[in-house]
């Protein structure tokens, strides 16, 4: 389910899902994106490998993938043919040594870079140039449930821009 909503100047889009992962033909004319919680991308069945294997399968361009469970100690994630990849690792002030972590995969057939924030939450953001969006800012997060107080933080960041912003990820809103 893709929705958007005004925030002031610039409209924000959001995705949900009720499953692991959403593709879908978006607002964003034929760009397709997906968003995955992939409870780790370092084994088991969401290796970041099948991650790209599915994305290629359903023609997806943009994937925004949370828990990676990559961080500071985790090996760096791989190169991958075709893809840009962004990520930010696990934040070492989140407890525990499993969860956190996001990544943004990019096709390389759409021009994009990765756009500095400093912000306390996991989250990536990159800019894309897609169709009647350039300079689209997309956004991967991981927010972990104690620190719900960090979604503040991103809304101010996502507001000092006027550019359009599509962000997707794991909130824990089941928390709030």
């Amino acid at each position: 389910q893709c929705a958007r909503h005004d925030t002031g100047a610039r409209r924000v889009h959001h995705a949900s899902h009720t499953n692991n992962h959403a593709a879908t033909d978006s607002a964003f004319g034929h760009t397709r994106f997906m968003q995955f919680n992939c409870t780790s991308a370092n084994g088991g069945q969401a290796t970041i490998h099948n991650v790209i294997k599915f994305c290629d399968n359903k023609h997806v361009d943009v994937a925004l993938i949370s828990e990676t469970w990559w961080n500071s100690t985790s090996r760096q994630p791989p190169a991958l043919r075709g893809w840009q990849i962004y990520f930010k690792n696990r934040h070492s002030s989140h407890a525990g040594p499993r969860g956190g972590g996001v990544a943004i995969l990019v096709q390389n057939s759409i021009p994009s870079r990765q756009i500095p924030y400093t912000g306390p939450s996991e989250i990536v953001f990159a800019e894309i140039d897609i169709d009647d969006f350039p300079q689209l800012r997309v956004g991967s997060a991981y927010v972990a449930p104690q620190a719900l107080g960090e979604l503040k933080t991103i809304e101010t960041f996502l507001r000092d821009d006027s550019r359009e912003a599509f962000i997707a990820g794991d909130f824990n809103a089941r928390h709030a």
